[in-house]
């Protein structure tokens, strides 16, 4: 039982709880191989590192998508519109 989501069905957390870690470790794999270990020593080269990290950040974002979704669409209206909520209160946070 999630305390803040509510009982789930166990096959309903099973779908959202096995495939978060590949997700998250291809998603985060993906953005740190883009990433150089040293800062390029150029304007082309740093201009060309930033575009290289912000492919990443799609792909992982790609990546991230179907899990997100599965996981969205694996809960209650009452649950999402929780979920929601908190999205929009970490979003309104980072402004």
């Amino acid at each position: 039982m999630n305390a803040y989501f509510g009982n789930k069905a166990q096959d309903r957390r099973e779908l959202v709880k096995k495939p978060r870690a590949t997700v998250r470790a291809r998603g985060g794999g993906r953005i740190k191989a883009a990433c150089p270990s040293e800062t390029p020593a150029t304007p082309p080269s740093r201009l060309n590192a930033v575009g290289k990290r912000l492919h990443a950040m799609l792909r992982a974002v790609e990546t991230v998508r179907p899990a997100l979704d599965d996981f969205c669409n694996a809960l209650t209206d009452d649950q999402r519109a929780r979920f929601n909520t908190v999205g929009q209160q970490l979003f309104a946070a980072n402004r």
